[in-house]
C-alpha cells in the first residue's frame, strides 16, 4: 500500500501542478479541548477528546476510527497538489460538541502528525492491530471523567468500518451503537475491483475513446479534473519501478504485444483479476485485507445487535453505494431493528461534495450528515 501510495506521489509531482488550497468550512467553535496520549506498545500516539464548552459533564461520546491510509487525528486529506483537501475528523471533532456530544480522535499507529509517518513500520500494520489499537483507546475513554460510559459510540470511516466494527462486537458491553460512513459492505475484493472498472476505467476512456492508453494519455488524465480514485488507479498502468527511477512506460505486464500502449479492452480489463491477486498476495500492498483478516461488516452482521447508523454517499468512489445497501439488508434481516440507513446524493466518500463517482476527491464534509449523525446520537443517549 505504502509502495503504490509513493510510487503515484512521485508521479503527480513532476506531472501535477500547484493549486490553491480549499478551503474548510467555518464552524462553532463552543468546544473545549483535551490531549492525552495512548501507548500503543511500541508506540504512543497522541489523541484529543474534544468536549461542550458548556453542560454538565460527563457527555455522550463518539470515538473516530481511521480509513485506509496513515492518517493523523484531523484526517488530513493531502491532494495530488500536496495541499491538504479536507480534515473531516477535525471538522466533526468541533461540530459535535456544539451539540453536546464529545469526541475522541488519536493519530494512527506510527503517524505522529499530517504527512509525518514511519512508512517502514507503517507498512507492517495489519487489521487486528488496528483493532487492538482502538481497543486502547477506548480503555482511554472509560476512564475519561468526560465521557459518559453508558453513551459511548464508535464512528469507523472505511477501513475504520471494518475495525470499528470488530472493536464493537468484542467490545459489546462498552459500546451503544455504531456508526459506519462509507462502510465496507462488499469484499475487499469487490471493492477494489469497482474502484478499477466503475471509476478508473470510465475515466481513462474520457481521455481515449479508442479504448487506448498510453504515457500521453495518462498525463492527460493526470492533469484532469478526475478525483483521488479515478486519478489514483492510474498507478496500474505504469511500470512501478522505473517510475521511482523517474522513466514513465506502460506496464509491461499489461502491455501483451509489446507495443507500448494498453487497451482497456483487450489487456487492461482481462488483466484485472490477476493485478487483484498480486496486490493480495502476501507481499502485495493489498494484504492487510485478504481473508485472513477481520471480517467485513456485512460477514459480522448477525453479531452487530446493537444500533447501527450507515452514513453513505450516493456518489462514493471508494465504497459503493451499493455496498451500503448489502450491509444494512444483512444487518435488518440477521433481525437488527434499529438500522438506519442515510443516503446522501451529490456527496463522496468524504461526505462532502461529488457530483459524479469520477469527480470523488475527499472534500470537505457536508453539514448535513453531522447533524444526522448528532441527532442519531442524541437519541440514543436518553
Amino acid at each position: 500500500m505504502v509502495r503504490k501510495l509513493l510510487t503515484l506521489i512521485f508521479m503527480l509531482l513532476i506531472f501535477y501542478p500547484a493549486a490553491a488550497q480549499e478551503a474548510t468550512p467555518e464552524l462553532p467553535l463552543a468546544f473545549r479541548a483535551q490531549d492525552f496520549a495512548v501507548d500503543f506498545g511500541d508506540f504512543v500516539t497522541n489523541a484529543q477528546i474534544t468536549y461542550p464548552a458548556e453542560g454538565d459533564q460527563p457527555f455522550p461520546t463518539v470515538i473516530l476510527i481511521h480509513g485506509s491510509t496513515p492518517a493523523d487525528m484531523d484526517f488530513s486529506v493531502m491532494g495530488f497538489d500536496g495541499t491538504i483537501v479536507s480534515s473531516i475528523f477535525k471538522d466533526i471533532a468541533e461540530y459535535l460538541p456544539t451539540r453536546g456530544i464529545a469526541v475522541i480522535r488519536y493519530n494512527k499507529h506510527y503517524v505522529s502528525g499530517f504527512n509525518q509517518v514511519d512508512a517502514e513500520n507503517y507498512a507492517t500494520i495489519t487489521l487486528p492491530q488496528l483493532v487492538a489499537d482502538a481497543g486502547k483507546v477506548l480503555d482511554s475513554a472509560l476512564e475519561n471523567p468526560l465521557v459518559d460510559t453508558e453513551h459511548l459510540f464508535i464512528y469507523g470511516w472505511s477501513e475504520g468500518s471494518v475495525v470499528g466494527s470488530q472493536l464493537a462486537v468484542d467490545r459489546v458491553d462498552d459500546v451503544a451503537g455504531l456508526i459506519l460512513q462509507g462502510a465496507v459492505g462488499l469484499s475487499f475484493r469487490e471493492t477494489f475491483n469497482a474502484q478499477i472498472t466503475d471509476v478508473t476505467v470510465p475515466y481513462l476512456r474520457t481521455f481515449a475513446a479508442d479504448g487506448l492508453v498510453n504515457i500521453p494519455v495518462i498525463q492527460q488524465a493526470l492533469f484532469g479534473d478526475g478525483g483521488l480514485v479515478a486519478k489514483g488507479n492510474l498507478f496500474y498502468f505504469v511500470d512501478q519501478a522505473q517510475a521511482q527511477l523517474g522513466q514513465f512506460i506502460v506496464n509491461p505486464e499489461i502491455d501483451t504485444n509489446g507495443d507500448e500502449v494498453i487497451s482497456l479492452d483487450d489487456e487492461f480489463l482481462p488483466a484485472v483479476d490477476s493485478l487483484l491477486d498480486a496486490a493480495f498476495a502476501p507481499e502485495g500492498f493489498f494484504s492487510m485485507y485478504a481473508e485472513t483478516g477481520i471480517p467485513i461488516p456485512t460477514a459480522q452482521a448477525d453479531k452487530l445487535v446493537f444500533p447501527v447508523l450507515i452514513l453513505q454517499g450516493e456518489n462514493d468512489a471508494n465504497t459503493t453505494a451499493r455496498g451500503a445497501q448489502v450491509l444494512y439488508d444483512a444487518l435488518t434481516e440477521a433481525g437488527n431493528a434499529d438500522v438506519t440507513l442515510n443516503l446522501y446524493p451529490g456527496l463522496g466518500h468524504s461526505l462532502g461534495a461529488a457530483e459524479t463517482i469520477i469527480d470523488d476527491s475527499f472534500r470537505p464534509i457536508d453539514p448535513q450528515p453531522m447533524a444526522d449523525t448528532a441527532d442519531w446520537v442524541l437519541s440514543h443517549s436518553s
